[in-house]
């Protein structure tokens, strides 16, 4: 993943980590490997992580059916229930609306 930067936006703002040097030298091989100084690679690793995180916990992916039951209810709504109706009610004479 490439990490684009706006011309006015600056870095300074930082994240500081303790490892020991087996982990680092493992880190910086890793980095070796991509062609990428340790910072860039820890950078971009964090960035696709966290971007995958975020993913995973806050986008639903619907099957077909899914989304086909999704779509079917938003355009063909059913008739509100008694339930509903009462509901209703119930907060228009709470609300005044």
């Amino acid at each position: 993943m490439a990490l684009s930067k706006k011309k006015d936006e600056k870095s300074d703002d930082r994240i500081y980590a303790r490892v020991n040097s087996k982990l680092k030298q493992r880190i910086q091989h890793a980095a070796d490997l991509k062609g990428l100084d340790l910072t860039s690679y820890v950078v971009s690793t964090l960035v696709a992580d966290a971007e995958k995180t975020v993913q995973e916990n806050e986008v639903m992916e619907l099957s077909q059916r899914d989304r086909e039951a999704f779509v079917s209810a938003l355009v063909n709504p059913p008739s509100p229930n008694k339930s509903l109706l009462k509901a209703a009610k119930l907060f228009k004479r709470r609300t005044g609306t």
